[in-house]
């Protein structure tokens, strides 16, 4: 067995470069193919239901979720303002798992079928291991970021394979990427996008499953909002320019279109959106690294 894995070893490296250079060009020209072809298909989303904001410039029927009910109500506002024909707002937190089968429960009793399920709640606590104090106090990156997507889709798997529906996943370019002081939140993210990698396989025609990575992109996160090591929420403007140095923040808006063309073309695929992120990401990481490890450290 030893020798087996030796010459493994030594074979493996250089048929997996010949491999990167060979293929991925034709797999790259194949899917720009597929990817034209799927814009001269694009889904119409106008009169389905689905659980995003965004949707709502295309005319779905909307379920929105936060915790916080007055943002929630200005942004079911603003939907209706920019199109959507229905909007029903319900408070709930993602983190508790009875919360998630009522407002999935709610949509479908409302609205009769659910298209599409996108799971976008997300914390980020900000803070360097060695400080931690408590243990207890960094559970909420994983009971929201991973546990509140898992949640909503065992309650809403059902009424997406009945409609042929569609799960779009926001992950964060931080779970292929390491970040110093986000290693909780890197973790969240990384089983995020392994968690739906293995349900696109096991559901495979019957949901789409789209799996976005933003990069840095203008939210709450970038305008300074963390979770502290014991469990607060703050906004630190100076800890969060520390955080994100000189990467350049891309606009929400542009961000949200990027990711409902992506949707209504039917990509399948991991999709990285941002100023910083890219098809090549994954495979920059593979190749460099050591590379990116000493970028993280000079900047952070």
């Amino acid at each position: 067995m030893d020798s087996i894995n030796r010459i493994i070893n030594f074979v493996f490296p250089p048929l997996a470069l010949y491999g990167l250079f060979v293929f991925y060009p034709i797999y790259q020209r194949l899917k720009s193919a597929v990817s034209i072809w799927r814009n001269v298909l694009s889904e119409n989303v106008t009169g389905k239901v689905a659980l995003a904001y965004e949707y709502g410039k295309k005319g779905a029927c909307l379920a929105l979720v936060d915790i916080r009910d007055e943002p929630l109500f200005h942004v079911a506002a603003l939907a209706e303002l920019y199109g959507s024909p229905e909007v029903i707002p319900m408070v709930a937190d993602v983190s508790k798992l009875h919360d998630c089968e009522r407002f999935i429960q709610a949509t479908v009793l409302h609205f009769g079928r659910l298209d599409h399920l996108v799971t976008n709640a997300g914390v980020a606590p900000l803070y360097l291991f060695e400080d931690i104090d408590d243990l207890s106090k960094a559970m909420p990156a994983m009971d929201i970021n991973f546990w509140g997507s898992v949640y909503c889709t065992f309650f809403a798997s059902s009424y997406l394979k009945k409609s042929r529906g569609k799960i779009v996943v926001i992950a964060s370019g931080c779970g292929y990427i390491a970040s110093p002081r986000l290693s909780f939140y890197c973790a969240s993210k990384a089983a995020v996008i392994a968690f739906y990698e293995t349900l696109r396989s096991e559901f495979g025609s019957k949901v789409g499953v789209t799996i976005v990575a933003p990069g840095v992109v203008d939210s709450e996160m970038t305008q300074g909002k963390f979770m502290t090591k014991n469990g607060q929420f703050i906004v630190d403007k100076e800890l969060r320019d520390v955080q994100i140095s000189l990467l350049p923040v891309e606009s929400a808006e542009r961000c949200s279109k990027a990711i409902l063309r992506s949707v209504c073309r039917g990509d399948r695929g991991n999709r990285f959106v941002g100023t910083v992120a890219s098809d090549g990401l994954t495979i920059w990481k593979l190749q460099t690294r050591r590379i990116v490890d000493l970028a993280n450290n000079k900047l952070h």
